[in-house]
């Protein structure tokens, strides 16, 4: 009995990796490949009496078997290629994802932007409006100022004409009661 120490072929040769011996094999007619730590059976072929059909039958099942190996080695090409297509597919999917979120976070951006300028635009009416509304309010203050002063002004002029008019009365009156003193005088000179 001998126990195979590397990955060994039909054919007696050894390999460090399966994959190297597996490869290999595919190019035998017995494809087995025995592990390391297994048996391995000898078989001389000198002593094996072989009949033409029974060959015919090992070679056909070789055939076949190595046909279904190419067949699943086709498959598992296809489903690599499917595995890689719907990989591609889904990185695509993934980056349209991506984009349609950064066109609706840029399309947000300028929503708020434009919001922003329009408010920016607001405050400048309304400090405006309120800069007229206090500019309003002063020269309301500087009319009620001016018409208060020409009030008072006029209340003085009304107020001088009113001393003078009675300045004058007085002085009228006292120069009517001096005539009448003076007539008096007169009178009362005269009967003397």
């Amino acid at each position: 009995m001998k126990i195979a120490e590397h990955y060994t072929t039909s054919d007696g040769q050894q390999f460090y990796k399966e994959d190297t011996a597996r490869s290999h094999a595919k190019t035998l007619t017995d494809k087995k490949v025995v592990s390391p730590g297994e048996e391995i059976i000898e078989v001389d072929i000198n002593e094996i009496d072989v009949d033409a059909e029974v060959l015919e039958v090992k070679q056909a099942a070789d055939a076949k078997a190595k046909a279904d190996t190419e067949a699943l080695e086709v498959k598992q090409a296809a489903d690599a290629k499917a595995k890689s297509d719907a990989e591609a597919l889904e990185a695509k999917q993934a980056a349209d994802a991506k984009a349609k979120s950064d066109t609706e976070a840029l399309e947000a951006k300028q929503a708020a932007d434009a919001k922003a300028k329009a408010d920016t635009e607001a405050l400048k009416v309304k400090q405006a409006a309120d800069a007229k509304a206090k500019a309003d309010t002063e020269a309301l203050k500087v009319k009620q100022a001016a018409d208060a002063k020409a009030k008072s002004d006029a209340e003085a002029l009304e107020a001088k004409q009113a001393a003078d008019a009675k300045a004058k009365s007085d002085a009228e009156a006292l120069e009517a009661k001096e005539a009448t003193d003076a007539k008096n005088n007169y009178k009362t000179n005269t009967e003397k």
